[in-house]
């Protein structure tokens, strides 16, 4: 939102890592050198811890883009998975084939490409970050793979990256010798004050803005709020260059800075109060009370820090008391009426037996009746009410709709007078007998229709029917006597059937080759 305002690039402070933005602290610098070096000298194992925000992943994507091609890394970044479904995602990373169903398939795979590397010369990194999210039982099993190679130098490292909780964890779960094999470990801490400022320029340099866009104050009030923590650096400064966009400032001075502290539930939840700078404390003190004058402000709000509830203490019974006599409360009277004089109940009336003649006749209970409904007149005005409102509002509809069409129709008629009539309603506009010289228009088209045609027919003749021909939708007019399917005759001419020359007569069994005498009585030749 702010981005051109400010003249950004990109977002400067976006709290998803990014390699482009990476500032390494001495802090930073030193556990990348640690860890560095443990890949380097090929031990097997070590671990970056680090309170939430302070930069690990970070610094892990620095570590994997400093990289050669000599190491192969896989890269777990939700670790809280069962053994066999870390296995399968460790294969995934390192290019394994897979998946696997049982831990038996993967060692035996593990253990080939673990052959491959050390013929090739290369070396494996596993980074497990949020390592302090694993299972009990996958610390037991990150120990057995460490003991897969028993090379020296380790083909197989793996780094642990996490919280503080994770030496717990792994102590917990019965990871003691992990921890003695844990030769190279770097507790990364905050930022100090000038590497915050550093920190905050070197982004706002690389997304394309003003290094100075933060004033001296406004640097030193972040880096107190944050307390050096950069994904809170990061939210801090985000809120603060969204209000001073809202409010139009060139720049983010003190006022823009605690006023986004104010806003950021993050601080808040992280730190339980905000550590203002002492001139703003200052001002909230000389501040007055709400409603101490009229016509001035109320008081600021401050931040209530996060109290915790007190500890219970253990029941004690408390000695017995003596029991202290007390004066009933005097409860205020009620009215009471004077009292009436007695009056005898009513004598029961002695049972009277109908007159002589008359049947005794039983009350008969009455039948039920519905309650009283809308007569039928109001049933049908009611309905006819309806049934008006109905069509009033199908009416009222109906009429939105034309209005709507008229509407529709009058924008593309203003859209056609804009634009102006186009080339054929031109040209049927100048044939009309209305336009002048019309006649003369008519007639030169009626003869480049004819000559249209005129020159169709000539192409017809010359082109045409040799195309037609070679298309098989005509048939030539010069035909080839190979062409001409002409019936047999009556009596067909058998053709002569060829075979070898002829030698002379056949030799039959019995003759004799020999020549025959001749007149002279000599032998053949």
């Amino acid at each position: 939102m702010y981005e051109d305002f400010f003249h950004f690039r990109e977002k400067p402070f976006a709290l998803e890592p990014s390699a482009r933005f990476i500032v390494l602290s001495r802090d930073h610098r030193e556990a990348l050198a640690t860890l560095v070096y443990a890949i380097d000298e090929q031990e097997g194992w070590a671990m970056l811890l680090g309170q939430p925000g302070v930069g690990k992943t970070t610094l892990v994507i620095a570590l994997l883009k400093d990289l050669g091609e000599r190491v192969v890394p896989a890269v777990i970044t939700n670790p809280r998975v069962e053994p066999l479904d870390f296995m399968n995602m460790m294969a995934l990373e390192l290019g394994m084939p897979g998946p696997f169903r049982s831990k038996g398939q993967f060692l035996v795979a593990l253990n080939d490409l673990l052959k491959q590397c050390r013929r090739e010369g290369k070396v494996i990194l596993v980074v497990v970050d949020e390592a302090h999210s694993l299972l009990p039982e996958m610390v037991e099993e990150l120990r057995l793979l460490g003991n897969l190679d028993d090379s020296t130098p380790r083909v197989l490292n793996i780094f642990l990256v996490g919280q503080p909780e994770l030496l717990k964890l792994i102590k917990q779960s019965g990871g003691t010798s992990l921890l003695q094999r844990l030769r190279r470990y770097y507790l990364l801490r905050p930022m100090g004050e000038d590497e915050t400022t550093r920190y905050i320029e070197h982004r706002l340099k690389i997304a394309g803005g003003n290094p100075d866009l933060f004033t001296a104050q406004a640097m030193s009030a972040i880096h107190r709020l944050t307390r050096g923590v950069p994904r809170l650096i990061n939210s801090l400064c985000d809120d603060a260059l969204l209000l001073a966009y809202t409010q139009d400032m060139a720049k983010v001075d003190l006022a823009q800075v605690v006023a986004a502290a104010k806003e950021d539930p993050s601080l808040r939840w992280t730190f339980g109060s905000l550590d203002l700078p002492e001139e703003v404390q200052a001002q909230e003190q000389a501040a007055p009370e709400p409603g101490a004058a009229p016509g001035q402000f109320d008081a600021p709000w401050q931040d209530t820090p996060i109290v915790a509830p007190p500890e219970p203490q253990s029941y004690q019974e408390a000695p017995p008391q003596q029991p202290q006599y007390q004066a009933p409360p005097q409860q205020p009277q009620a009215y009471q009426p004077p009292p009436q004089p007695y009056q005898a109940p009513p004598q029961a009336q002695a049972y009277q037996a109908p007159p002589q003649g008359q049947a005794y006749q039983a009350q008969q209970p009455q039948a039920y009746q519905p309650p009283p409904g809308p007569s039928p007149v109001d049933k049908a005005r009611y309905q006819a009410e309806m049934k008006a409102q109905r069509q009033a509002l199908k009416a009222q509809q109906q009429n939105q709709r034309e209005a709507l069409k008229a509407e529709k129709r009058a924008q593309a008629a203003a859209i056609r007078e804009l634009k102006g009539p186009g080339f054929f309603s031109r040209m049927i506009g100048r044939l009309s007998r209305e336009a002048p010289h019309s006649f003369w228009m008519r007639l030169a088209v009626l003869g480049g229709i004819l000559l249209l045609v005129f020159l169709l027919y000539q192409a017809w003749q010359h082109g045409g029917r040799s195309l037609a021909v070679r298309m098989g939708l005509m048939s030539p007019a010069i035909m080839m006597p190979g062409d001409i399917n002409s019936p047999l005759p009556r009596n067909p001419v058998r053709p002569r059937q060829e075979g070898p020359p002829d030698w002379g007569p056949l030799l039959r069994p019995g003759q004799s080759v020999a020549p025959r005498t001749g007149s002279l009585g000599g032998g053949g030749v």
